[in-house]
């Protein structure tokens, strides 16, 4: 992992910008030790000081930076051949890796704008940071340091590609295993309406990308090349019977305990003992998988592999154990909200909550609401929220799902990535608590935010339904992220 550093600025007692003296040497070492004591992992590259134009050394650093993953070019100083160092920062900006633009107020300052505005023009990978605040500095530079160890990672997508699914013996078997544990509390309406389901024998598949979930399906070429290149991210099609196979073999003491776990840690369980156990084999099989196939997260098309037979339980707790362990778990196959959850934990260090959202327009407010989500928001290491075990929301009467009870107050920061379009939207709010009822899904997270406006900036074509909430405020970060991938943004809140 390499970040090349180049420093621009003017001979030490040339008059000029910050002052005649100015050390660059003693500047330049004190800011690259810290750099490397925050950043021990990563090689900060060069250390060049530019205070002329010189066309070997330029096309030098030029090869440098292009083996580099990152650029950071500083610009300390200024004096009355600023043109010449303009144009050598150009050309160091134009080899296109990603690259943080960064000042000394009071130093550099009429470089970086022109600069910056040559940036603007070209439609460059970079973020400018101009600020008295060296911790700010460093943050952006923690974000540059995040994406390249994005890069390399696998996310499993598993689903089916058979349009229209005959369902065996074996396949009604496991769905009956889904519905049989809490089907004696079923009422004789719904156990009709479901066992007419689980009886059926065909299930239909989306194969074209209708579902808001599956637009990698609308091209599956160029949704892995935009996803290679951008995020150096490889999506890993997986068929459900390798994990059905994993299912099968995971040891029933070992799944004992993990519901013992969930159960116990929960505020009420509402659900019988075999469908959590169900639901920590599933989990069990899942991680397992994970590991056969380097990857660092994970999406199942939940529903489609359920009603098709092809799951023995639902994945809600799954998901939720992962992304509050600090692994990666998304429903319904959505690889767009697999990337965007995979990117904000390595920008923010936490998990995502994905959700489908609800607009109460008169209280200015919008609800996102799903079947699962992280009881530890703030990541790994912070603490659990309270949270019950319950049905699944739509299924309402089996299952097994997370019911996490979010907190009032906090700051969410609410993304979305289109891989096919190369956009990300973003929008912001404040919490205001978790809502009860039985309508729609378990989980209900009640936000303050500028409802109509991200109603009128909706684009359901590029982003579908879902979005990705993490709690804190996240703006900012993700936009420096958003620049330095090479997104288009879309605040939707402005």
């Amino acid at each position: 992992m390499k970040i090349y550093c180049i420093f621009i600025s003017k001979p030490q007692w040339m008059v000029g910008w910050p002052y005649p003296g100015f050390d660059n040497e003693q500047f330049k070492n004190e800011f690259l030790e810290k750099l490397k004591k925050r950043f021990p992992d990563v090689e900060f590259a060069g250390g060049d000081i530019i205070t002329n134009y010189a066309p070997e050394k330029v096309e030098k650093l030029k090869e440098e930076i292009k083996k580099s993953d990152g650029l950071l070019l500083y610009t300390m100083g200024l004096y009355q051949e600023f043109p010449p160092l303009v144009k050598a920062g150009n050309e160091f900006l134009g080899v296109g890796v990603p690259a943080i633009l960064a000042n000394y107020i009071y130093g550099g300052d009429y470089t970086f704008i022109l600069l910056y505005e040559n940036v603007r023009r070209k439609n460059l990978r970079v973020v400018p940071v101009s600020t008295v605040d060296p911790e700010k500095l460093e943050e952006t530079i923690g974000i540059m340091v995040g994406l390249i160890r994005l890069k390399g990672k696998r996310i499993v997508n598993i689903t089916l590609d058979e349009p229209k699914i005959k369902l065996s013996e074996e396949d009604m078997g496991r769905l009956m295993a889904v519905i049989g544990p809490e089907l004696s509390k079923v009422p004789d309406e719904a156990k009709e309406s479901m066992m007419k389901i689980a009886m059926g024998g065909e299930y239909y598949v989306d194969v074209k990308g209708i579902d808001q979930c599956h637009q990698w399906r609308r091209d599956e070429e160029k949704y892995r090349k935009n996803l290679k290149e951008v995020f150096g991210v490889e999506m890993v099609r997986v068929h459900p019977g390798e994990l059905i196979k994993l299912y099968e073999k995971v040891d029933e003491k070992d799944a004992e305990k993990m519901a013992d776990d969930w159960m116990s840690n929960a505020q009420a369980v509402k659900v019988t003992r075999e469908t959590v156990t169900n639901s920590a084999k599933l989990y069990l099989a899942i991680k397992e998988l994970m590991k056969e196939k380097g990857a660092d997260g994970i999406t199942l098309d939940c529903a489609t592999l359920m009603m098709s037979g092809k799951l023995c339980a639902f994945p809600c707790m799954s998901f939720s154990q992962l992304c509050s362990e600090g692994s990666t778990g998304v429903c319904e196959s959505d690889m767009d909200c697999a990337i965007t959850m995979l990117l904000g934990r390595y920008i923010t260090g936490r998990p995502g909550f994905v959700a489908n959202n609800a607009y109460d327009l008169t209280n200015n407010r919008i609800t996102y609401l799903h079947c699962t989500a992280p009881i530890k928001p703030y990541g790994p290491e912070g603490f659990s929220l309270d949270y019950d075990i319950v049905t699944h929301g739509d299924s309402r009467f089996v299952g097994a799902s997370p019911a996490v009870k979010y907190p009032e107050g906090e700051d969410l920061t609410t993304v979305k990535i289109s891989v096919l379009e190369k956009k990300v939207a973003i929008r912001h709010g404040k919490t205001l608590g978790s809502v009860k009822g039985k309508e729609g899904c378990t989980n209900k997270v009640l936000v303050e935010s500028n409802a109509r406006r991200t109603l009128e900036n909706y684009d359901e074509k590029t982003f579908g339904w879902h979005r990705v909430s993490f709690i804190g405020e996240f703006r900012e970060s993700l936009i420096a992220a958003a620049k330095l991938l090479g997104l288009e943004i879309v605040e939707e809140d402005k």
